[in-house]
């Protein structure tokens, strides 16, 4: 595939109008297609489906099946800074070429390989570990490094195709599972994996690196500062207690919200409806905060999206007849955008030259919160005061991450060249990040 040099200081929207549409709409295309076949869609929302098959035809404990997940994701999320660290010295091409291909390897060896109960946590351990680069962090690294004018409208379209295999996958497998065998699917969903992820590498590419540097096929973009340098600050780690903040507060009141409706005498049917408003909150509302966050000052579209989430767990705690649309609504508007407004708010106040290894660090922060959340909340529902008790302290949460959002000083972020702050002109268009490019 043919690479595209573009000389400083020219931006590659200014080569022929129509190639450079068709590259960023590669990139973004490209770089939602990987989040498509994330980690997140494809094994973790499915494997609730697989248990009881699995069980069914195997004499497996489904108890034991269902703790299987536990120790893989905490593989993935502290498996980040390395994933990081590679992307920022190799790109996010080769990279996904490695990812994609391993995670559908280790997703057909699900289905052929383990012969017990343990033998398929290790499996699944070894599936989630190969595709643990199957996260938003290669994707929110591919965009922030093409895109400067544009980025949170690029990023907002990129990583809402997550929230469309929420919704795709679990019924893929559901029809598989119908018509053949769990090893089958496991091997049918590895195998469309591989083939989806093909495509994937197809259409992306890294910025291309000047030929006076040496070593890497891609230049890292020149502003930007190290992961130490970045610790170094009280920005990173106000960033880190939001993105564990709300990630647990978001992800522990979905989790238990069909729970949640099933305890106040709603149907099942009741419950997959909301689920599929919450998963189409999230896909729309993504779209709409990308393009804010090009707008608006970041803090404030993150305080307003993160205030939304606690609105809807304080909805429920006094739920009437329509709290629960309007609840799964408002939790839509968080699920996801969360790792959108980190991303966008790590790119523009660190850089991207170092991008992978400060948002790998960061998300092994929000991936511990999503871990932690639906736990916390049922430590809290254990408690003396059930559903409302908990429902009010992940609203507690939510509207202390929103706040601390809005303490991030203007002064903080110190790469806006285009877009993200009052008034500011926001195209969608690639953009020369660096001296490199």
């Amino acid at each position: 595939m043919e690479s595209i040099h573009v000389s400083a200081p020219a931006r590659i929207e200014e080569s022929p109008q129509g190639r450079g549409a068709i590259l960023a709409a590669r990139i973004i295309l490209g770089g939602g297609l990987g989040m498509f076949l994330n980690l997140g869609p494809v094994v973790l929302f499915t494997y609730g489906i697989f248990i009881q098959p699995i069980s069914a035809q195997t004499g497996w404990s489904a108890l034991s099946l269902a703790s299987a997940i536990g120790p893989a994701m905490l593989i993935t999320a502290l498996s980040q800074p390395a994933i990081g660290y590679l992307l920022d010295r190799h790109g996010a091409r080769k990279f996904a070429l490695v990812s994609i291909g391993g995670f559908g390897l280790g997703i057909i060896a699900l289905g052929a390989l383990p012969g017990s109960a343990r033998g398929f946590s290790w499996c699944l351990a070894l599936a989630t570990l190969l595709g643990a680069g199957q996260t938003p962090l290669p994707y929110s690294f591919l965009v922030s490094r093409w895109f400067d004018r544009g980025r949170g409208t690029a990023l907002g379209i990129a990583l809402a195709f997550s929230g469309l295999g929420v919704t795709v996958w679990p019924a893929v497998v559901g029809h598989l599972l119908a018509a053949v065998s769990w090893r089958q699917t496991y091997m049918a969903l590895g195998g469309m994996v591989l083939a989806l992820g093909a495509l994937v590498v197809a259409l992306i590419r890294d910025p291309v690196r000047n030929s006076a540097h040496d070593g890497a096929d891609h230049a890292p973009p020149s502003e930007g500062v190290t992961l130490s340098a970045a610790m170094a600050t009280g920005s990173f780690w106000l960033l880190a207690v939001v993105a564990f903040v709300i990630a647990a507060e978001v992800t522990g009141a979905t989790v238990h919200l069909p729970a949640m409706l099933a305890a106040h005498g709603a149907s099942p049917q009741a419950a997959a409806s909301l689920a599929s408003v919450l998963g189409i909150a999230s896909i729309v509302s993504r779209l709409f905060i990308g393009v804010a966050l090009d707008y608006v000052f970041a803090p404030i579209v993150g305080f307003a999206v993160f205030a939304a989430s606690a609105a809807g767990c304080l909805l429920l705690v006094h739920a009437t007849a329509d709290a629960p649309v309007v609840a799964a609504v408002l939790l839509g508007i968080g699920l996801g955008a969360e790792a959108d407004i980190l991303a966008f708010i790590a790119s523009r106040i660190f850089g991207v030259r170092h991008f992978g290894s400060i948002y790998g660090v960061l998300m092994v922060v929000f991936l511990l919160g999503t871990s932690a959340g639906p736990t916390l909340f049922a430590v809290a529902l254990n408690g003396h005061g059930g559903y409302p008790a908990a429902l009010l302290g992940s609203a507690i949460a939510g509207a202390c991450a929103a706040c601390l959002t809005l303490m991030l000083s203007r002064c903080a972020f110190k790469y806006m060249h285009g877009g993200g702050t009052p008034g500011g002109r926001s195209r969608l268009s690639l953009e020369r990040t660096g001296r490199d490019l």
